[in-house]
């Protein structure tokens, strides 16, 4: 990082405004790493995470623009793995939330972990819960994510 760093000042116009966005940038990509490596390595202890807490973690690294192909590039399938485990017990956010995470980050899951995601989508989806204020953004928010992905579920997916 500090190598980085003074290669990114050698480089950097003189403008102050250039200086502090790019200054920013690696900033955040410090704090990126340091995150996954975080959340990879209580994965790997087999940390217990909430569906909630899985969908945030997602959600928070896709606003942060961390990608796959990034400097942790098995992060997103162990993620994945996690989450599959725990999908039937996610709420209609809760898997928007991830879906919408993996098109931000450009990651395509495999088909088991899609299929996985869809009969769980199909069960929230098919359960109308008026209690839910956001119930209407989130079925968007996984119809239109799903489109990203370019997933096509079967034309009986929805009906129930």
């Amino acid at each position: 990082p500090q190598q980085q760093q003074q290669q990114a000042a050698e480089a950097v116009p003189r403008s102050p405004a250039v200086a502090a966005a790019l200054l920013a940038r690696q900033r955040t990509a410090e704090t990126v790493d340091a995150a996954v490596s975080c959340i990879q390595q209580q994965l790997q202890q087999q940390h217990f995470y909430s569906p909630r807490q899985l969908a945030l973690c997602g959600w928070a690294l896709a606003k942060l623009q961390y990608t796959a192909a990034a400097h942790h590039p098995q992060f997103w399938q162990q993620y994945l793995s996690e989450v599959q485990q725990q999908l039937p017990a996610f709420s209609k956010q809760d898997l928007s939330n991830v879906v919408w995470a993996l098109t931000k980050v450009q990651h395509i899951p495999d088909s088991a972990w899609t299929t996985s995601f869809l009969a769980a989508a199909h069960n929230v989806l098919c359960h109308y819960d008026s209690s839910s204020s956001s119930s209407g953004q989130a079925t968007a928010v996984i119809m239109l994510s799903l489109a990203q992905l370019e997933v096509t579920p079967a034309a009986d997916w929805i009906d129930d």
